[in-house]
């Protein structure tokens, strides 16, 4: 059961007029916190626009997106932010990087209504637009390459490799198997070559690496460099 017409109830009180049409950023304050995702909802409700909603810490804009879920019938989505920044020596979150360049490649193909993020996560940076490594590479079984060019195409794409696949933006090699979990993918794909043919796509399971079916093509999105 979607909240989405008690929004646009809400949306509709005098105070709010002047806002619900504007394109340009509104800044709306005072609300009580039980009342931020009713109004934010019925705002956007009938806009011909994609909104950005930004709050100042990170738990509120996740406890936001999900809840604007429930008051909205549009496309919401969370932009996480990483835990450290690009100049911090720590482990990146490939899970988190991942799934910011998924909600960016979203928003550019308007796939998206509503992008919920914390302000630190707009601080950091994401690939630059039109770069050579910003493309998507497309994998389909049958077509012809060799795995030295796909591991080569991996790389220049931001993933890393491991011994083992267990998240997002990683790969293995092992003989003339290629493990890759792209961006965005629920489950990673096992990658079988024959030569220089690729011979077979079959998605598995990353915890007990078990083969969960075929697939005819596999869509690579590229990580943050």
């Amino acid at each position: 059961m979607t909240l989405a017409p008690l929004a646009r109830l809400v949306a509709g009180v005098d105070s709010l007029a002047p806002l619900r049409d504007r394109a340009d950023s509104v800044r709306v304050s005072g609300l009580l916190q039980a009342a931020r995702p009713a109004v934010i909802a019925g705002l956007v409700a009938e806009s011909r626009h994609p909104a950005l909603v930004i709050t100042a810490h990170v738990q509120a804009a996740h406890d936001l997106a999900a809840e604007l879920t429930e008051w909205s019938d549009r496309r919401v989505t969370y932009f996480p932010a990483l835990e450290s920044m690009p100049y911090e020596r720590v482990r990146m979150d490939r899970a988190a990087v991942a799934t910011r360049e998924t909600v960016a490649s979203a928003v550019a193909r308007a796939d998206v209504d509503i992008v919920v993020a914390p302000i630190r996560a707009l601080l950091q940076p994401l690939n630059r637009p039109g770069a050579a490594d910003n493309t998507p590479l497309s994998i389909e079984a049958g077509e012809r390459s060799s795995i030295d060019s796909v591991l080569k195409q991996l790389v220049e794409r931001g993933y890393a490799e491991v011994d083992l696949v267990e998240e997002a933006g990683t790969f293995a090699r092992r003989g003339g198997v290629v493990d890759v979990f792209a961006a965005g993918a629920e489950v990673p794909t096992r990658i079988e070559f024959f030569g220089n043919e690729i011979e077979s796509l079959r998605t598995f399971d990353p915890v007990t690496q078990r083969s969960l079916g075929s697939t005819q093509t596999v869509t690579v999105q590229p990580m943050a460099a």
